[in-house]
């Protein structure tokens, strides 16, 4: 491919400059992470030099003359836990801004300065918890540089498919997953996601303004609701408040151009993002018959207003279209047309309380506009069998509390108001009547929806090995005739060593059922909200400063999950993220199922040039209609395997390699006596998810190579995702012409590739 080359001759090109030393800066501001109060006299220092600052009362610091290259910071304060900060990328083109927070040590006396480890952990966050840095991000390999397909690699997340980054977290549907940004709710933050769900193909924040992202596969706190899987939360960093800089991207999948800087008032800042993808040019050579298009935005401004009050403003935007149809060979599949846009504009005031507590006082517009069909090319014709026209339109006030009540007790609460308003347009036609499809005419439907929720959590340092986070949530919806749902939530952790933690999570969690359910079938309204119920058992043990084993057993055990009311052994955690109302039609109530495994994690990060993780699961997710016995939902793939790391040399290049294997997904079978006869695919509807795939195996690799001049850094990469080019299956489907099942296969080798300057 053309920019395969010119990443190749650029590279060579530039080998041939000068091997001169150059350096960067680090900037940022220390926080109490519980307090958000500015943290003064901090000793910030870069590890292996005599590098290093010290905070200011208003606790930012900055330290030049930095050597490029990836650099560990040590960061410590009397009465305070040190951290230790790895995988700080100084360049030439860009200053490194970080945000740090710091915990308080309530255990130890004023004089002492407790070591620290590289791995974070919030004190009411026991269970089922990791955190991602920006540059392990950007740098995994297969990872696109997407949140989502990175935090795949996690325990307890089995793969989907190639070209989606939903994500299945141990065993439950893509649309049990919550996602927020800097504290913001949001449905969907990727391109080419299907309606009411939470994954796409492609993720739409910019990588390179995330602060960190933390993931929750179960046992999250009551701050969260109205999901019954895991929290993903992704912090954006602030701008740059001393100089501007920017980045351009150029690659064989898009272009972009970020920007940051200093505002009008001397302590304000803000960041903008907008790329745009060429998919378009290169769909044909990854074995597709696809036409994508996206492009995106981001912006976000921060302001304080004074030494207690902040101001910050963001806005996130996308739009993608995407159309395939069958080819020649290929009667009977289902061509598709998607037209995409969705937004979030946020506006959030933070106050701190005196030097205990803060309050944040936010107000968010959130909007999705769908418009799809889909089309089935027969023998004979072509047929419109599907028309949706759905705009959704979110209004949501927040206002959270915390407070430190002692130095062992802490308090969190906040409350929630969401306004909905819900317009579909919609045309169903059946296509066989071996398929329990729902016919309806065009179909207009207006809703005015209204979600409220509060909650109280209170974390208590009982004695110095044992700590507690107790919880409740209240939820109420007006769409269904349940309203209200009350959610109890706690979990314990007690140290055996210094090295060593044993912890416990259980709680209850609800999830109102979609507006795409609800707005078409009145009859659907009398349904109870799904409801789930979690117990996780972990065991933690740091091996050394940068290595840590994480074991946890878990049990995740649904009740009232929604069920087909014309196909009773059909149960809608298979719908996954389609939400497909065409094919379930009115359901009911009764379905049940439960989710038990285990999640082995090893995982070393960065020290001395090399990182990497080992990431197992075993999960086992049965489900129950109202008819039939349990059997493997849609996502039971019982083992996933990941083995991914990497090496760094000459602080200028970076290499990463992934290792993906997941146990076959379950299907239903064709009856294929039926369907020759009737020359169309009909499944044995006695037989849903009896059958297995072949096992998944992927390999991906990425080469990362850094050239530094004065005041700029250019980066050339190369990321060849399933470099063996192994023959993945998709699905199995029914060849019309042909009258005989024939196989789609999942993604090609892809090489992608490009160049970023910094400046």
């Amino acid at each position: 491919m053309k920019i395969i080359k010119v990443i190749i001759f650029i590279g060579i090109a530039l080998s041939l400059q000068s091997q001169e030393k150059f350096s960067g800066s680090i900037n940022g501001n220390v926080k109490d992470r519980l307090t958000k109060q500015p943290l003064p006299f901090v000793n910030i220092l870069i590890r292996d030099t005599k590098l290093g600052a010290s905070s200011d009362e208003a606790g930012k610091f900055n330290i030049q003359f930095v050597p490029t290259g990836n650099h560990t910071l040590i960061i410590s304060l009397v009465g305070y836990k040190q951290i230790v900060k790895t995988d700080i990328v100084v360049t030439t083109g860009n200053s490194a801004i970080l945000s740090l927070e710091m915990d308080e040590d309530i255990l130890q006396g004023s004089e002492v300065i407790v070591s620290g480890s590289l791995f974070e952990k919030r004190s009411e966050d026991v269970s089922s918890m990791h955190t991602l840095a920006p540059e392990e991000i950007r740098r995994a390999a297969g990872g696109a540089e997407d949140v989502a397909r990175v935090i795949q690699s996690l325990p307890g997340i089995s793969y989907g498919l190639d070209l989606q980054n939903d994500l299945i977290v141990r065993g439950g549907s893509p649309t049990e997953n919550l996602t927020t940004i800097d504290n913001y709710e949001i449905q969907n933050i990727n391109h080419f996601g299907v309606f009411g769900s939470t994954g796409g193909g492609i993720g739409m924040v910019d990588v390179h303004y995330i602060d960190d992202v933390t993931m929750s596969t179960g046992g999250f706190t009551s701050k969260y609701g109205d999901k019954l899987s895991s929290v993903m939360n992704i912090r954006l960093r602030d701008g740059n408040k001393d100089n501007y800089q920017g980045q351009v991207t150029i690659g064989n999948a898009g272009a972009g151009l970020a920007l940051e800087g200093p505002g009008v008032f001397g302590n304000d800042s803000w960041i903008f993002s907008y790329r745009k993808s060429f998919l378009n040019l290169i769909y044909k050579a990854v074995r597709l018959s696809v036409i994508p298009v996206y492009s995106d935005i981001l912006f976000k401004y921060d302001l304080p207003l004074s030494d207690k009050n902040k101001l910050s403003l963001i806005g996130i935007g996308g739009h993608d279209s995407v159309y395939f149809s069958s080819k020649e060979d290929e009667s009977g599949f289902y061509g598709y047309r998607l037209d995409s846009k969705k937004y979030i504009l946020g506006t959030s005031l933070t106050t701190l309380i005196g030097n205990d507590g803060y309050t944040v006082l936010s107000f968010s517009k959130n909007q999705n506009i769908h418009d799809q069909d889909r089309i089935l090319d027969t023998i004979k014709t072509y047929d419109n069998i599907f028309r949706n026209f759905t705009t959704e339109t979110e209004y949501v006030i927040r206002f959270d509390f915390v407070y430190k009540i002692s130095s062992s007790t802490n308090l969190m609460s906040g409350v929630l108001s969401r306004n909905t308003n819900y317009d579909f347009w919609g045309y169903s036609k059946s296509v066989s009547p071996f398929y329990s499809y729902r016919d309806y005419d065009t179909t207009s439907t207006i809703l005015n929806a209204k979600k409220y929720g509060a909650y109280l959590q209170l974390t208590e340092q009982l004695t110095p090995v044992i700590s507690t986070t107790i919880g409740i949530r209240g939820d109420y919806f007006s769409e269904q005739n349940k309203k209200e749902t009350i959610s109890p939530r706690a979990s314990i952790s007690y140290k055996l060593d210094d090295f060593s933690t044993l912890s416990l999570s259980v709680g209850k969690y609800y999830q109102w059922l979609s507006l795409t359910w609800l707005s078409t079938i009145e009859l659907n309204k009398t349904l109870k909200p799904l409801e789930a119920d979690h117990f996780i058992l972990g065991y933690e043990k740091l091996l050394a400063e940068d290595t840590r084993l994480m074991i946890e057993l878990f049990g995740k055990f649904y009740r009232n999950y929604s069920v087909s009311e014309s196909l009773k052994t059909y149960i809608m955690v298979d719908a996954g993220a389609g939400y497909d109302i065409n094919i379930a039609g009115p359901l009911m109530d009764g379905g049940k199922g439960s989710a038990t495994g285990v999640d082995i994690f090893l995982q070393k990060k960065y020290k001395n040039g090399i990182y990497g993780l080992i990431s197992y699961s075993f999960n086992k997710s049965l489900y129950k209609a109202i008819e039939g016995d349990f059997r493997p939902g849609a996502w039971d793939s019982r083992h996933s395997l990941t083995i991914s790391g990497g090496f760094t040399y000459d602080d200028q290049t970076d290499f990463s390699l992934k290792y993906r294997y997941s146990s076959g997904r379950p299907f239903t079978p064709f009856d294929e006596q039926k369907s020759k006869l009737n020359h169309f695919g009909i499944p044995q509807l006695d037989k849903i998810n009896q059958g297995r795939y072949p096992d998944y195996h992927r390999i991906d690799i990425r080469y990362d190579k850094k050239y530094y001049f004065e005041g700029l850094t250019i980066i050339t990469f190369l990321e060849i995702e399933n470099i063996l080019d192994r023959d993945n299956i998709f699905q199995y489907r029914w060849d019309e012409k042909k009258n005989e099942k024939a196989i789609l296969y999942q993604m090609a080798m892809l090489p992608a590739g490009g160049v970023r300057i910094e400046f």
